[in-house]
């Protein structure tokens, strides 16, 4: 096992561009608004969001109603993340350049400067993400309790943050084998110490959800998922009884929409099929049967979105293949922005995954690098898969998911210069 001393000096240096950069984005004049309607929803303790930025934003007003606290304290946990991540990295390779190349990208992304000015969950969604990476690179390197618990308590971080977060559990599963097998550990640790963490604290979340809120009932990817089951490919039959309002429904969807799926899935140029699609998702979104739909909402003692999740699901549960085809589309739109550019990082993400699940099947140590661009390739794919399935999260994948991207690329790069030019000590 490679082992690295840290010393003070060591500490000071991963932390000095952090810190300077903290500070030059804390007293930087910025003209552009911190609030808007979505951050009053979360300062109302909206039934539409998870609890963590609620919490966040009454911890920082104990403190001050000033509500550039709340920036500043963005900024600076924002640093912390990128130190931690960097320190985590030298850890592991005892190469302060290596960790020097993944930081400076991560800490100069536009994006990543200014989500910081927005009283949004985005700035500590990206923070948190970075620590999971660090974390699992210090699990990585030594498998201790505490670095595992800090790999499962970020997971939940993400997910009591932003509904896409529920996306990252996939790493759970895929950072176990990776890191029992470097440190010949059992694999029942290293999988249930973050997976019980994570459980907790999402529990924990969710119970007082329903405690704030009674029962709640809004489901915000539902009108997502209601527009793609109404667009599928496919023509079916109600499963519900003819005097059921969910039947009035169905029909509406396989009478008014037939012309439109045709419209849709005739078209053979890709670009023009994801127009009509981004086209008559508002549509439907915002008025498609609305007045069915409330009027069974009524009839049921269910919510709106209840009732289009109810018409959703049977329609996905009769012809699930139609629906894939669909969510593939929608993935394949959110790589399709800007193709010159996305495509090459979408073939390095999944080739990245493709080889890392098979050296992982082929019992294939990994070195912390090509560790850590496996990790970053699953939680890239994990995310966009997501998004197209259920409409929640960012939907520019180079510039919102600009950190995970970039610490794929060189990492990888990194990994392959440890593998083939400077292998690392092993002083086991």
């Amino acid at each position: 096992m490679l082992r690295v001393r840290l010393t003070k000096r060591t500490v000071f240096l991963h932390s000095l561009l952090p810190i300077l950069l903290a500070v030059y984005l804390s007293w930087m004049p910025f003209s552009e608004p911190i609030l808007n309607e979505v951050s009053l929803e979360y300062l109302r303790f909206s039934e539409a969001y998870p609890l963590g930025y609620p919490v966040f934003l009454n911890v920082i007003e104990l403190f001050s109603l000033n509500r550039m606290w709340v920036v500043h304290a963005q900024i600076w946990f924002f640093a912390f993340s990128v130190f931690y991540l960097s320190l985590s990295i030298f850890k592991n390779t005892n190469n302060n350049l290596h960790s020097l190349l993944i930081s400076l990208p991560i800490l100069f992304n536009p994006y990543s400067l200014s989500v910081h000015y927005a009283i949004l969950p985005q700035s500590l969604f990206l923070s948190f993400s970075l620590l999971a990476l660090a974390f699992f690179i210090s699990s990585f390197g030594r498998c201790w309790v505490l670095n595992l618990a800090g790999f499962g308590f970020s997971i939940a971080c993400c997910i009591l943050l932003e509904a896409n977060g529920w996306a990252y559990l996939i790493l759970l599963l895929f950072a176990a084998p990776l890191i029992a097998r470097k440190n010949n550990c059992s694999f029942a640790k290293v999988f249930f110490i973050p997976a019980v963490v994570c459980t907790l604290f999402v529990t924990i979340e969710s119970t007082t959800h329903s405690a704030v809120h009674e029962r709640s009932t809004d489901k915000p990817h539902a009108p997502h998922v209601f527009f793609g089951a109404a667009l599928m490919d496919t023509t079916q039959d109600s499963p519900y009884a003819e005097k059921d309002p969910r039947t009035v429904i169905w029909s509406l969807i396989e009478t008014e929409l037939a012309n439109v799926r045709a419209e849709i899935w005739q078209t053979a140029s890709f670009d023009d099929r994801v127009s009509l699609l981004n086209y008559h998702k508002q549509l439907i979104k915002n008025g498609f049967a609305q007045q069915e739909i409330s009027q069974a909402a009524q009839l049921l003692e269910k919510s709106e979105n209840e009732i289009r999740m109810d018409i959703a699901n049977a329609r996905i549960i009769q012809d699930p293949l139609a629906f894939l085809k669909i969510t593939w589309d929608h993935y394949r739109a959110l790589w399709h922005v800007d193709y010159r550019l996305t495509y090459p990082l979408w073939i390095i993400s999944v080739l990245t995954l493709l080889i890392g699940l098979w050296c992982l099947l082929s019992g294939v140590k990994f070195n912390p690098m090509f560790a850590l661009a496996f990790i970053c390739a699953c939680a890239l794919q994990a995310q966009t898969l997501w998004i197209a399935h259920v409409g929640i999260g960012p939907a520019h994948i180079v510039t919102q998911l600009g950190s995970l991207l970039s610490t794929l690329f060189i990492a990888l790069l990194i990994g392959f210069y440890i593998a083939v030019v400077s292998p690392l000590r092993n002083d086991a």
